[in-house]
């Protein structure tokens, strides 16, 4: 890792592997921090550890080869340690060779053709071009058979070749089962790899129950992050065949953090396809121009891909749908901007403003805020979501009264089991903090002397402390929001429909391999 979580190798001196340190360095934080608590994985569970050469040396270097020394221990090899040019252009021997030549340098400027002795992914077609970044963006089965006769994925390629991409969507099966060649026969490889995809997940799941539990939400969506290329080919602008990873990202006029060209930071990307919205961009959103709530990827692409101690955009480029929502668990775009307001409320706004039939939803669906309902009921990745969208200045600005509603609710996340949800909450209430939300004059704020890693008492007393710190005010049942928030008529705290759905919380264990 480079920008947010940076991990580290040792050496093993009885037979050359390398293993994770186990320690991690928050680079915004400036500390380091116990391995297994950066990611959400069960709090009781045992170390893991990682092996160089088991699936790193694939991604995180150039060209990696898992080899062995004479005597049988690993000696890992790779063209280049980290991910350097020929990552994404192939091997560049011959590119290299060709231009030592200064005059077909000035040609190949002077004609404006492409070099062939290279591959530019800008050049290929889209789903290739995807591939190029997929090859390792992606959760991927690989064929150990194409391995074995020392085959790798070259850019340009076909991922194909040498991996099956792990799909369990609906969209899936349909194209896996029933592809079509340019012959307009069937594809037997998609149908091959299809079968060997099933027979693979039948034997993770028996070992594992919680397999694709903790890599996909019910409906196919990837939930962890560094897959991209797995959402993105779930999305319908993808199969027009228009849509790319380069059609948002630049790997060479970009912010290095996340990568997106300089002319695609706002709606721009979207705008290229869908130009008429550029005009008419209220009529469709139904929200002000210049709100959260008219961003093309706040409704579009969500943050519901879990990474990083944050959530992330997905990129399944879907629309928001609270029949979707009940069926997956999944908060649609609308509940995670609206955290103040009910599902029900939520399922209102898209029936009058888009004509989506209103599903049924049980009575705390229809009167509980989804803030609320999720950080109390949800399971581990429900709950640090919600704790992030919190904080998230673009959810904030949906509340309308930024009176600090949230902090009593995230600091019951204080003393939450999972140390990624605890970090997530604090982060979130530093956030309120910063924006003044709820703060009386002279208030230290509402996190004061808090380590998500502190003993489990003085976590108990923090949770304890910083729940008190809010007393509900008239703007927090304003705009029909009392209900919502749990608050009695008389604008109190109704403790006992808190302490209801806080002993609902999903406390099954979850392994996030992101």
């Amino acid at each position: 890792g480079s920008h947010h979580m940076q991990t580290y190798w040792v050496g093993s001196e009885r037979d050359g592997r390398l293993f994770n340190f186990p320690w991690l360095w928050l680079v915004d934080e400036k500390r380091w921090i116990p391995r297994e608590d950066g990611f959400i994985r069960p709090p009781d569970g045992t170390r893991t550890f990682d092996v160089w050469h088991g699936a790193c040396v694939e991604c995180h270097a150039v060209a990696g080869e898992k080899t062995r020394r004479a005597d049988g221990g690993w000696a890992p090899e790779a063209a280049e340690l980290g991910i350097a040019c020929e990552a994404c252009h192939g091997p560049a021997e011959e590119h290299v060779r060709a231009n030592l030549d200064p005059l077909r340098r000035y040609r190949m400027r002077l004609s404006g053709d492409p070099d062939p002795s290279i591959v530019n992914p800008a050049r290929l077609d889209a789903r290739r071009s995807s591939e190029v970044c997929g090859h390792c963006h992606g959760m991927n089965i690989i064929k150990a058979t194409a391995l074995e006769q020392g085959h790798r994925f070259r850019p340009a390629g076909e991922l194909a070749e040498t991996r099956i991409v792990m799909r369990t969507s609906e969209r899936a099966r349909r194209e896996a089962l029933a592809p079509a060649r340019e012959d307009g026969g069937p594809d037997p490889r998609s149908a091959r790899d299809w079968r060997n995809m099933q027979r693979f997940l039948q034997q993770m799941t028996a070992r594992d129950e919680s397999y694709l539990r903790d890599r996909f939400w019910p409906d196919g969506m990837i939930r962890v992050s560094g897959r991209e290329h797995n959402g993105l080919i779930e999305s319908s602008c993808f199969a027009g065949g228009n849509l790319s990873c380069l059609s948002c990202h630049s790997m060479h006029d970009s912010d290095p953090d996340d990568q997106l060209a300089r002319d695609r930071q706002g709606d721009e990307a979207c705008f290229v396809c869908h130009p008429s919205y550029a005009a008419e961009l209220e009529a469709h959103t139904q929200h002000p121009a210049e709100s959260s709530g008219s961003r093309c990827a706040n409704c579009h692409m969500p943050h519901t891909v879990y990474g990083l101690l944050k959530s992330i955009r997905s990129h399944w480029i879907d629309s928001p749908s609270v029949a979707t929502e009940l069926a997956t668990g999944r908060p649609n775009a609308c509940s995670l901007c609206h955290l103040d307001r009910s599902l029900g409320w939520v399922a209102d706004q898209l029936d009058d403003r888009y004509g989506q039939l209103r599903p049924p939803m049980s009575d705390d669906e229809e009167t509980i805020a989804n803030g609320v309902r999720w950080l109390l009921r949800g399971d581990a990745h429900q709950r640090g979501m919600i704790a992030w969208h919190l904080g998230w200045p673009e959810a904030r600005a949906a509340w309308r009264a930024d009176d600090g509603w949230e902090r009593y609710f995230l600091g019951h996340l204080l003393d939450d089991p999972y140390p990624a949800v605890r970090s997530i909450a604090e982060r979130a209430l530093r956030a309120g903090a910063a924006a003044g939300a709820g703060s009386e004059p002279g208030s230290a704020g509402p996190v004061v002397d808090y380590d998500f890693l502190m003993s489990p008492a003085d976590r108990a007393e923090a949770r304890a402390r910083t729940m008190a710190s809010w007393g509900p005010g008239a703007s927090a049942a304003a705009f029909g929001r009392g209900q919502a928030l749990l608050l009695k008529s008389d604008g109190r705290l109704d403790r006992a429909a808190f302490d209801r759905l806080a002993s609902q919380r999903d406390d099954k264990e979850m392994d996030l391999r992101e």
